[in-house]
């Protein structure tokens, strides 16, 4: 696990997270994962965001409150890669696992971040991003999801 600091301006943190903006003034930390393979499937309960693109679903995030478990799934061959987002507003932390392995390996999970989730807190915005490198194509529904 190899779980990575970085501490950006909530603007543009909110912007690529959900197109909107935030005060300027405050900040988020933001933790990177990349993923590890899974081997299995998110549990039953978990909360899922699709994300499509070019006509069809291109990957799927979910975040599993036990253990604070961030799950993506690569769904297309097309170059483009998945993230799992999350960002915690109240406690200005931003969470984002991802992979660049592509559609071939299945199920990826992040467990790096329970120790950095609160518990009995909300994610507020939780979301699947599809990204051509570093640059935002699509994102998916985004869910407010309890932590435990």
């Amino acid at each position: 696990m190899n779980v990575r600091k970085v501490l950006v301006v909530a603007g543009a943190a909110a912007a690529v997270l959900v197109g909107t903006t935030a005060s300027p003034a405050s900040a988020v930390t933001n933790y990177r994962e990349y993923a590890s393979i899974a081997g299995s499937s998110p549990p039953s309960g978990s909360s899922c965001s699709q994300v499509s693109y070019g006509g069809g679903l291109a990957g799927v995030a979910c975040y599993q409150a036990l253990g604070d478990v961030f799950w993506i799934r690569d769904t297309a061959a097309d170059g483009h890669h998945v993230e799992a987002r999350g960002v915690m507003e109240g406690v200005g932390r931003g969470f984002s696992c991802y992979s660049y392995r592509g559609s071939d390996v299945g199920w990826e999970k992040c467990t790096g971040f329970a120790d950095l989730i609160p518990e009995h807190d909300t994610i507020n915005l939780f979301r699947s991003e599809l990204y051509e490198g570093d640059t935002l194509l699509a994102g998916g529904l985004v869910l407010s999801v309890q932590t435990t």
